[in-house]
């Protein structure tokens, strides 16, 4: 490790450990090689095929879909635009805001694809894989060793406090070491809440820093707000479907697209898929009709996989779906960060109570091989589909499940 590098982190390690509860934390690095490559280790991989035994749902995660990107080129065009701001020794944060199945992680998922691809500025772009953040603080100060400009993505912010100050000090400190290069974040949450307030409050430099205008907010909107729009979507998701499954098939009747709901891409997806496969009457299709459609199948997938792992068949149906539940509604309000930690959620799951430690391992190893994200567990996705499976639970269930995260 070079002197001033050593310098750099004896100076700003401790404020990058103390949001995550560490009183210290490791120094290990061994040289400017080691740190580039502990940096790299930050981006979280995207994964772009779904796993062998996969539901149609895992067909509407933006990871895994089969849908080209598009229809979004204006949004792409002032992201790019945001991101190549001359640089004067300060980050630039964005939090990017919209509803739920509105595509921001789509989007922001093609911004890092054309920034990591770009010819004419190098970049290095890509989702933060919280984990590593939370257990190796100091390779967010590694970043500084990279030779590329910086884009670093947080998915779900609002469920990663913690993780997100480290990074937003991290940013801070690298620019304020390195003026002459770009470091942007991207902050992606549902909407605009006190939370950010709050931080601003109790980090002095980050409230500084975002009392001066350092955080923008960006509402995402609808991808289709004209029926002409939200029908070629739809026709380009439809083909998708019949590339994927190597099938061509005839729309039998097109469904009708005018209701509101269908101005943003996931459910327009979801009528595509439920039309190529034909399980579905394109007659008064709905947003409740699509999304219980996707949640039996998902249901279905539950208990294969109880059956796959050699689990009990009691817990099938009913105690596999209120474990699926219990895990979404958690991740509500915070990141589920390893599988201990969704142990020890489940084991006061109303229906697992007594339920075996490894047992519920097990089932918690379910959810986190069929719906992947940021956390090592992220409830039923994409999100859309799992707050249907919520708004299904009694008011006496949530009610339990909130009363444990109090």
């Amino acid at each position: 490790m070079s002197d001033d590098f050593r310098s750099f982190v004896v100076k700003w390690l401790p404020a990058i450990a103390e949001p995550l509860g560490l009183q210290a934390a490791a120094t290990n690095v061994t040289s400017r090689l080691d740190a580039q490559s502990r940096a790299l280790g930050l981006f979280r991989e995207i994964a772009r095929k779904p796993p062998v035994r996969h539901s149609y749902a895992a067909l509407l995660h933006p990871e895994w879909s089969p849908v080209p990107f598009g229809f979004r080129d204006q949004d792409i065009w002032h992201l790019k635009e945001w991101c190549n701001t001359p640089p004067n020794g300060s980050p630039l944060w964005r939090l990017v805001i919209g509803d739920t199945g509105r595509g921001k992680t789509r989007l922001l998922m093609r911004l890092v694809e054309e920034l990591n691809g770009s010819l004419d500025h190098p970049w290095r772009a890509g989702f933060v894989d919280v984990a590593r953040v939370r257990s190796q603080p100091i390779d967010l100060l590694c970043l500084r060793e990279l030779t590329e400009d910086l884009l670093l993505v947080i998915d779900y912010a609002e469920r990663f406090e913690s993780e997100t100050v480290s990074v937003m000090k991290a940013a801070l400190a690298i620019a304020e070491d390195r003026p002459s290069r770009r470091v942007q974040l991207v902050l992606i949450s549902r909407r605009k809440s006190e939370l950010w307030d709050r931080i601003g409050r109790n980090n002095k430099e980050i409230g500084a820093f975002i009392d001066s205008g350092g955080l923008d907010f960006v509402e995402l909107s609808p991808l289709a707000e004209e029926l002409h729009t939200r029908e070629a979507v739809f026709k380009s998701a439809y083909e998708a479907f019949e590339r994927h499954y190597g099938e061509l098939r005839p729309l039998e009747a097109a469904p009708n697209l005018e209701p509101v709901a269908f101005e943003d891409a996931l459910l327009i997806h979801m009528a595509s898929l439920s039309l190529y496969h034909r399980e579905l009457d394109p007659i008064g299709l709905s947003e409740e009709t699509l999304l219980h459609w996707v949640l039996s199948r998902e249901r279905r997938l539950w208990n294969e996989m109880v059956d796959g792992k050699g689990l009990p068949a009691s817990l099938r149906d009913s105690p596999i779906e209120q474990a699926a539940a219990y895990l979404t509604l958690i991740t509500l309000s915070e990141g589920i960060t390893s599988r201990q930690d969704a142990v020890e959620h489940l084991q006061v799951c109303p229906e697992l109570r007594g339920v075996d430690g490894p047992t519920l391992g097990q089932i918690a190893q379910i959810f986190h091989e069929l719906y992947p994200g940021p956390a090592w567990a992220n409830g039923v996705t994409p999100d859309l589909v799992g707050t249907y499976l919520l708004s299904e639970s009694s008011d006496e269930f949530v009610s339990s499940v909130f009363a444990q995260i109090d």
